[in-house]
């Protein structure tokens, strides 16, 4: 939460029309890894959402600590256990399929005629960095609509969340 709280303070929105939205998980998230990597990670994202609303538009970030097991575990790649996930979104222009299946790829850069200086390497980057921390970024966009980034990174193995029932619990609903 202190990462991202640090890459929120720097930002310059000043004469943009974006309302910011921000909900840091209450508990302190601690990860394994490098800071600066990962804050160039949250900065990288940030940029790109902030470029998708050239007339503004409302910028979340959300971070919370989640658990993936099993099947969803396998579907993004990872090992089962508990996470940290920053969600980035932003209500801009929105990336079709084709886009989406571009936005890692080195020197890829959906808008380059008028970003010139973007180099498409910002997301190539942000992949290899939250890979070799054994996390992923999952993302979800819809055209005119807007797009969201999560950056799940594992949480320091001594981490459990609270709320998690222990398996030999029974689940009660209602009024029994």
């Amino acid at each position: 939460n202190r990462l991202v709280r640090s890459v929120l303070q720097s930002l310059n929105l000043q004469g943009r029309r974006v309302i910011l939205d921000v909900n840091l998980d209450a508990g302190p998230l601690i990860i394994k890894g490098d800071p600066e990597k990962i804050k160039q990670v949250v900065t990288a994202i940030i940029h790109n959402a902030l470029q998708a609303m050239p007339e503004g538009g409302k910028l979340s970030v959300h971070t919370q600590a989640t658990a993936i097991f099993d099947d969803t575990a396998d579907a993004f790649g990872v090992e089962s256990g508990f996470f940290c996930k920053i969600t980035i979104s932003d209500t801009g222009i929105g990336m079709d399929g084709d886009t989406l299946e571009q936005i890692f790829k080195a020197f890829y850069s959906h808008n380059h005629k008028k970003f010139p200086e973007k180099k498409g390497l910002g997301l190539t980057f942000a992949k290899k960095i939250v890979k070799h921390h054994n996390g992923v970024i999952d993302v979800w966009s819809s055209l005119n609509v807007g797009s969201s980034f999560s950056v799940i990174l594992p949480l320091a193995e001594n981490y459990s969340l609270n709320d998690m029932p222990s398996a030999q619990e029974e689940l009660k609903l209602g009024h029994e």
